[in-house]
């Protein structure tokens, strides 16, 4: 998919930017969350994606792609879009002395808005997972798509098993079994999602997965 939509392919953009758009936001949101830029914040996510599918752009280095994380790659991008028009606004505050802008504040923050980036990107990657077990479960069936509202009754909504075993009437036994094949399922399609943003580090991959799982469990 990013290569696809490096390549110029429509739809791929759309789903590129739908998946990582949150993070992007989340970040520039926090960033900027008192200071004048917050009300530039769409068209700085714009800036963003125009920096990545441009031709030449930065979707277009596969070579840094495929080192390391992709998330660690676009984090970097981000952060330099959102420096870039902060140096163009810190420019027009040469002659309008008054704006009340304090750019070194926001730098200074960078460690903490790493750390916001990470988790909004750790959710998109959930959220991956599950769009993509949903899919398995449409071609597999009733008993899949069972297993994925399972999964939703217990995380999104917050029922035990066996509140959810009476949702579902179900005998309690059954839906442990249930929930345990579910969870596999979801662990192994998370973990070919984590492993596709970091294509040559294993054991990076591994790290991202446990923290991935500890957050949604």
């Amino acid at each position: 998919m990013i290569h696809a939509a490096a390549g110029g392919a429509e739809e791929d953009r759309d789903t590129f930017a739908g998946r990582y758009g949150p993070a992007v936001r989340a970040y520039l949101g926090e960033r900027w969350k008192s200071s004048p830029f917050l009300d530039s914040l769409d068209d700085a996510v714009q800036e963003v994606f125009l920096e990545c599918f441009k031709h030449g752009g930065v979707l277009d280095r596969h070579d840094q792609i495929t080192r390391g994380s992709f998330r660690g790659f676009f984090y970097g991008v981000v952060r330099n879009v959102a420096l870039r028009i902060e140096s163009r606004a810190a420019r027009r505050q040469e002659s309008q002395p008054t704006t009340d802008i304090d750019l070194d504040a926001m730098e200074g923050a960078d460690a903490r808005l790493s750390q916001i980036f990470d988790q909004a990107w750790a959710r998109s990657l959930l959220r991956e997972a599950v769009e993509r077990m949903g899919h398995e479960a449409l071609k597999e069936g009733d008993a899949a798509k069972k297993r994925l509202h399972l999964l939703h009754l217990r995380f999104y909504e917050g029922l035990t098993l066996r509140e959810a075993a009476v949702r579902l009437d179900l005998e309690t036994q059954k839906v442990y079994r249930e929930f345990d094949r579910a969870l596999k399922v979801f662990k192994a399609i998370l973990r070919e999602v984590v492993s596709f943003h970091c294509p040559d580090s294993p054991t990076r991959a591994d790290h991202e997965f446990n923290l991935l799982i500890n957050m949604f469990q």
